[in-house]
């Protein structure tokens, strides 16, 4: 997962799911953790562009997905690439998927604009989620984000492989 503060009042989270499990799996991610997170400033779009990049240069043959979100005071963006999910909940309800372009990061082509750019006045929360969580058709978005993280593994995830959920209020 990816965490990165900045400005006192803004964040960049987001998942990265290396090819298959094991090692090579946990160095690729860690690889493209740090990237993002030493180049958190950058646009969404072009961040994922430069991601794309990096991983069509290594010697990876399979490639990545990824979902990241910036949040800033009444402010969210979106840009997700593969099989990783993100939801958005405006206090606590109207639930919405927010889509991500299907590929593989560093097998495709061209990386499309972020899919997501809102503005809001409510209290909201982002939901993403590796593929080892199946998609949430729906749920109650009330509670606090660790209980929220917990009930929706509880209900959602694949009895095989492994799962992350980063959750921002």
């Amino acid at each position: 997962y990816i965490l990165k503060e900045y400005d006192g009042d803004s964040i960049l989270i987001g998942v990265v799911d290396g090819p298959g499990q094991g090692y090579d799996a946990h160095s690729i991610a860690q690889t493209c953790k740090q990237f993002v997170e030493n180049n958190y400033r950058k646009p969404l779009t072009e961040l994922m562009t430069a991601l794309n990049t990096l991983m069509q240069e290594s010697l990876d043959d399979v490639g990545i997905t990824c979902s990241l979100a910036r949040i800033s005071p009444g402010e969210i963006k979106y840009i997700g690439l593969g099989d990783t999910h993100a939801y958005l909940s405006l206090d606590g309800k109207e639930l919405v998927a927010l889509n991500n372009q299907e590929g593989r990061v560093g097998y495709v082509r061209v990386v499309k604009t972020a899919k997501f750019d809102s503005t809001f006045n409510h209290n909201a929360k982002v939901v993403i989620c590796t593929d080892g969580i199946k998609s949430i058709s729906h749920s109650n978005f009330d509670g606090h984000a660790q209980n929220l993280a917990n009930k929706l593994f509880d209900q959602y995830h694949r009895t095989r492989g492994d799962a992350t959920i980063i959750i921002a209020e």
